[in-house]
Parts: C-alpha cells; sequence; structure tokens
C-alpha cells in the first residue's frame, strides 16, 4: 500500500474545519481576491454568512522524509499551516467581543482535531493543533483581523 497523498491529507484537514460551527470559509489552499480593490471578490473570498471577515486557509509548509537503512522511505511528517482571519468587532460585553469569540473557534477547532486523530485516512495520524506563536491582530486587505497561525503535524506512514 502507499502514503496518503498530500492533497488528500489537506483535503481531511479541510473536512474537520468544515465540520466546526461557526467556522465560516475554509480552503485548502491561500485564496486572494484577484483584484484587492474589488469588494465583491474580497467579500466572496473572505466574508461569511454573518457578514464577517471569517476565513480558514491551509498551506503545506514543511515535508519531512524519514528513511530506512536501505533508503526506503519509511514515513513522512508534513507540517501544516491552518491561517485563519476573523474581523475585529469590540463590545462592551467581552463574551461578544470578536477576539473572545475567535478563541473560542480555536478551542473548537483545537477539539475537532482531538477528536479524529486519523483525519479518516489510514496511516495518518497527527500531533494536536498547535499554536507556536502569538496570535495577533493586522489586516487582511482593509479590515482589521484578529489572526491566527496554527500548525498541525501530520505523520503518514506506509500500511
Amino acid at each position: 500500500m502507499a502514503l496518503a497523498t498530500e492533497i488528500a491529507v489537506r483535503r481531511a484537514i479541510q473536512q474537520v474545519l468544515l465540520g466546526v460551527p461557526g467556522i465560516g470559509k475554509v480552503y485548502p489552499r491561500y485564496r486572494r481576491p484577484l483584484n484587492e480593490g474589488r469588494d465583491e471578490e474580497f467579500a466572496r473570498l473572505y466574508v461569511d454568512s454573518d457578514k464577517q471577515v471569517n476565513v480558514w486557509m491551509i498551506r503545506r509548509l514543511q515535508r519531512q522524509p524519514l528513511v530506512d537503512e536501505h533508503n526506503n522511505l519509511v514515513s513522512v511528517t508534513q507540517v501544516y499551516q491552518l491561517l485563519g482571519h476573523r474581523g475585529v468587532v469590540d463590545s462592551e460585553d467581552d463574551d461578544l467581543a470578536s477576539e473572545a469569540r475567535f478563541q473560542e473557534l480555536i478551542e473548537a477547532i483545537a477539539e475537532a482535531f482531538e477528536q479524529n486523530p486519523t483525519l479518516g485516512l489510514d496511516g495518518v495520524t497527527h500531533r494536536a493543533l498547535q499554536i507556536p506563536s502569538d496570535i495577533v491582530d493586522g489586516f487582511l486587505g482593509s479590515i482589521f483581523c484578529h489572526i491566527a497561525d496554527c500548525r498541525l503535524l501530520v505523520d503518514v506512514e506506509d500500511c
């Protein structure tokens, strides 16, 4: 049998994300408006049904193969970036502020991955959602957003 393909792993990650309530839009790659100035294109790509920027994009960052003493491929560790943006909305009620809601969403994403350690693929396991750096605020186009740069390390073995 062969290793699960990179695109199969990426699509499986996308399916886990799509199962999280309130996730917004999820793409298995980076998406950018063709014309940065076009509001319709920006909204089509990044704005959810609640009219808020709420988008996640998936990209493989690294491929780390493991070979045996005969140089035969045994497994591959894939490092994926899950890059999330959520528009900043301030509120006097801390529980309704967008930062609190974004943190809740990240916890729901982490839980969804913890409940699906194989991503539904043979020979695949992951090491749970990680946030290796601070969650920051910045711009996506002209919209001020919370930004989470998460990682998922996925081990793919020949089975």
